[in-house]
Formats: structure tokens, C-alpha cells, sequence
């Protein structure tokens, strides 16, 4: 049986990586999400309600980039938000398919951040947006529009 989670869209957050990423799991702000069981290379969740999400969207982005400073393989982290469902204690629906599939992507860069048209959209609408827009560009992942950027190449 299938149920909104609260009812409103939530910021949806995957990592895929070619390793584990279960140690950033247990780094704030890692910490605060409600992830889905593991999947082969790839950890789904939601963030909770009564967080601040530009803030612990832009945490996300340095705990990264703070982990593959230190090494590590290649990682993609993809942000999108939308509609979630609860099913069988799994986190399920179209903002879980959509960032899935960005968090699937691989590219020459060890690092990606990639985010969603629609949430990209209202993190630079706001009055001082936590991540450095310039840094990111345009691309299209099995046709979902997404802005990518290489943190670890931000100054």
C-alpha cells in the first residue's frame, strides 16, 4: 500500500558511487536523511520535514567534497524534489525514479553534483543561494534536464 509522505514534495537525494558510500551516510548532514534500504552502488532518500533545505542541500555538497579530498572513487550526487511515497517501508515514486536515474550517471570528473531542473531553479531564485550557480551547467540524463557541476574543482 502506497502513502504520501506528509503530502507536500520533499527534496529527494541519491548517491551513486562505483564503492560503497555508506561512511558519508553517518556524516552530518548525511545523517538527517531517511534513506531506503542499499541498492548496489546506490543509496535513495528523503530529507525530513522541518529541516532547512538549502542549508542541508549546500552541507551535502561539502561533505562530499570534504570525503573525496581524502580520496575515494567516483560519486554522484543527485538532488531533485517531488512527490515520495512510503510502500512497504521503502521510499517509492516519481522523485525517487528521477533522481535514481541522475544518480546513475557517470562522468570523467571523480566528483558530480547534479541537480534537477526544478530544484536548481528554486535554490537561485532564493535571496542568497547556498551553492555557487555559476559553477554548474546545463545537461540532459536519460532526458531528465539536470545542472551538473565539479565541486572539488570549486575554488
Amino acid at each position: 500500500m502506497s502513502r504520501p509522505v506528509g503530502g507536500i514534495r520533499r527534496v529527494t537525494l541519491a548517491l551513486g558511487a562505483d564503492a560503497p558510500v555508506c561512511g558519508l551516510l553517518g556524516l552530518p548532514p548525511f545523517d538527517r536523511a531517511l534513506w531506503n534500504d542499499a541498492e548496489p552502488g546506490l543509496r535513495v532518500g528523503v530529507l525530513p520535514p522541518g529541516v532547512d533545505e538549502p542549508d542541508l542541500v549546500c552541507g551535502l555538497v561539502q561533505t562530499v567534497r570534504e570525503a573525496l579530498r581524502d580520496g575515494g572513487g567516483p560519486l554522484v550526487l543527485a538532488l531533485h524534489e517531488g512527490l515520495a511515497a512510503l510502500e512497504d517501508g521503502q521510499f517509492r515514486g516519481p522523485a525517487l525514479r528521477t533522481v535514481r536515474d541522475l544518480a546513475q550517471a557517470r562522468f570523467d570528473s571523480p566528483c558530480s553534483v547534479l541537480i534537477s531542473e526544478r530544484l536548481f531553479e528554486d535554490l537561485s531564485a532564493l535571496e542568497r543561494p547556498p551553492l555557487p550557480v555559476e559553477w554548474f551547467r546545463p545537461v540532459a540524463v536519460g532526458g531528465v534536464a539536470a545542472l551538473r557541476a565539479h565541486p572539488l574543482d570549486w575554488p
